[in-house]
């Protein structure tokens, strides 16, 4: 089994860190910040406790939570005595009589287990915690970081490779220059881990999965219950298969299953695209809008290769350099935001296709040199568990022309570090499928780019006292959903009933730009903008952005009294005064001659710039005014927005 594409992975923990999705519940969940409500169990030996600074973690979550290390052996298999340890945070349940421990395993591999719960997260108000209240309202949840990841020792982090996509664009490297660095980067953190000790053939999910046994028996609990996302789920088949005495019950939400036999048969990437050009071609407003999102790629990618962008960004010391940035940065970036649903898909697609430019900034490659992610517990899982053995088994040959260098650049990352590293395999009988008559939720997102629906499927097969839950609105994990969070928490507590899935949203909601109407007082006419030109987004009540900063519109309908020149001073006298000799012929707008004026003024030391249209009809009197902090910036890009209002009724 293979977990995630090794090029879109780190970026996905970083997206889901920073935003979780929508919520598809109206009700928001109480706070889970309070002391426990009963004594905790004794700690076992192998418990450290730390200071949860030490952790980072924040200090809502501190307040009600241990958190430690646990020390457990690094290669059980090979009956060697060396150790490492794995960091651990328990959040306490408020309940009086909390029932079953829910560990939660993460995916990756080479994600973080903890930094959902970190102080930069929740000050910038991604609050997990919140979010899995009713969860901890029944049970102390438990997080841990895998062995190999952050705040494990050793994190098997390699910042050699973390920053050579920068070092890459700025250079220039491509083909197999650029494969030679990849694998010097590789080679250069494999043995600088192995000069201190790392044994690269005990990270492995095999030992991934005794390793929550023992942190289980370190907390001093008999049984647990089990959630798993992502690589998470392939780590809790493990658990279950290998050690089925210790679970309660188990949550699997965004599947992998345990039988494929090679990395390039866990993601469908073209599957992947083509279900957000299904999925757009289904609703009408974003089919009118967007077009063939199919063909919009295919554009993309010829632009960019064509004419790759130039760009000037900060390196890691601050300064300016100019990188290169093609078609393989920027379908990793749509990729990326398919994990959490793709609402903004087809407008950061028609907006990179109309401006490759202006959204480049977007998916360039980060200069940072260091990252959360383990790069080399990535590898040294998936090439411990059937590696490809060569670029032919990526299937290129019939992959899209649009994307199959990006496919075999994800391959070609992954085929170096397994030789790289060359840890042992896992036996054959790590693919035989899961069987178990555990009672089981499993969740899948519609929209998963990673891990398809039909996984799900795949694995229930061996569950039967399962559930298949299916988000059709969902991208790459469901835990940030309220609804799907309520579905667990009621699973936990009963594991045998069935979950009420009438919360789940149905169709995906794409973000388009809507029309923006206003009538007049006794509603016989109205003006409308209605922004159907890619390069824009409606932000809501008038305000739009577009690729170089934001424009606040209002709209009036005002009687006929009320001459074009008098409207366009009565809209900017908020701002200026504006004489008579100040007022112009304006563009045409609903096939009528307009009036204009505008304004430049000095706001708490920024300038804001007003601009008023007026025009009549023998309806009414129709103004526009636009407020922006951008001047002549904002003013050169009036007239495509300008051109789409429309009035009622027609003059």
């Amino acid at each position: 089994m293979r977990a995630l594409p090794s090029l879109l992975v780190a970026a996905a923990a970083l997206a889901l860190v920073a935003g979780p999705v929508a919520a598809q519940s109206p009700a928001a969940s109480p706070a889970a910040s309070a002391a426990p409500a009963t004594p905790a169990p004794s700690f076992g030996a192998a418990w450290a406790s730390v200071s949860c600074d030490e952790l980072d973690i924040a200090a809502d979550v501190a307040a009600f939570a241990d958190c430690g290390y646990v020390t457990v052996p690094e290669n059980r298999a090979a009956g060697t005595s060396d150790t490492i340890e794995l960091g651990v945070v328990r959040m306490h349940s408020k309940s009086a009589t909390p029932g079953t421990p829910l560990f939660v395993g993460t995916g990756g591999p080479g994600g973080s287990g903890i930094d959902f719960l970190g102080k930069a997260v929740y000050a910038a108000g991604n609050r997990w915690t919140d979010t899995w209240a009713p969860i901890l309202a029944d049970r102390d949840v438990i997080r841990f970081t895998q062995r190999g990841t952050q705040f494990a020792k050793p994190f098997l982090e390699c910042p050699e490779y973390t920053g050579l996509d920068f070092q890459a664009a700025l250079k220039g490297w491509t083909g197999k220059k650029l494969e030679k660095r990849i694998e010097a980067a590789y080679t250069a953190c494999r043995d600088r881990l192995v000069a201190a000790g790392v044994d690269f053939a005990g990270y492995n999910t095999n030992e991934s999965a005794a390793d929550i046994v023992d942190i289980k028996t370190a907390l001093g609990y008999d049984k647990i219950a089990y959630y798993g996302e992502s690589y998470g789920t392939l780590l809790g088949q493990f658990l279950l298969r290998n050690h089925p005495d210790v679970l309660d019950a188990i949550v699997l939400d965004g599947i992998a299953p345990a039988t494929p036999t090679l990395y390039s048969q866990m993601t469908d990437i073209p599957g992947a695209f083509q279900r957000f050009v299904d999925a757009c071609n289904a609703q009408a407003p974003c089919k009118e809008q967007y077009g063939d999102l199919g063909k919009s790629v295919r554009d993309l990618v010829a632009k960019l290769d064509k004419d790759p962008v130039k760009l000037t960004v900060k390196d890691a010391d601050g300064k300016d350099q100019t990188i290169t940035v093609g078609s393989t940065a920027a379908l990793g970036w749509l990729f990326i935001t398919m994990y959490s649903g793709g609402m903004d898909l087809p407008a950061n697609l028609a907006n990179a296709l109309k401006d490759p430019a202006a959204q480049a900034a977007k998916f360039a490659p980060s200069p940072a040199t260091s990252t959360s992610y383990s790069r080399l517990q990535h590898l040294a899982v998936n090439c411990a568990d059937d590696p490809n053995a060569s670029l032919k088994q990526f299937n290129l040959k019939k992959a899209p022309d649009s994307l199959r260098a990006f496919i075999e650049d994800d391959g070609v990352r992954e085929l170096i570090g397994c030789k790289v590293l060359g840890v042992p395999q896992l036996s054959d009988d790590s693919d035989a499928l899961v069987t178990s008559d555990l009672p089981a939720l499993l969740l899948n997102g519609g929209l998963d780019p990673a891990t398809a629906a039909a996984n799900g499927k795949v694995v229930q097969e061996g569950l039967p006292n399962s559930q298949y839950v299916l988000f059709p609105a969902g991208g790459h994990i469901q835990s940030s959903n309220p609804c799907a969070v309520g579905l667990i928490a009621s699973f936990l507590k009963d594991p045998t009933a069935p979950v009420d899935t009438s919360c789940i949203q149905q169709a995906p909601v794409f973000r388009v730009l809507s029309p923006f109407t206003v009538k007049n007082a006794d509603g016989s006419a109205s003006m409308t903008i209605k922004l159907a030109t890619p390069g824009w987004e409606d932000k809501g009540d008038g305000s739009y952005a577009f690729s170089g900063g934001v424009i606040q519109a209002a709209l009036q309908v005002l009687p006929t009294s009320t001459a074009p020149d008098q409207a366009v001073k009565d809209a900017l006298a908020s701002l200026a005064p504006v004489e008579d000799s100040a007022i112009k012929g304006g563009p045409t707008l609903a096939g009528q001659p307009s009036r204009t004026a505008s304004v430049d003024v000095e706001a708490n030391g920024q300038t804001i710039s007003g601009d008023a249209f007026a025009f009549s009809t023998p309806s009414a009197t129709y103004v526009i005014t636009i407020v922006t902090p951008l001047g002549d910036a904002a003013r050169a890009r009036y007239a495509e927005f300008l051109a789409t209002v429309t009035v009622d009724p027609a003059p």
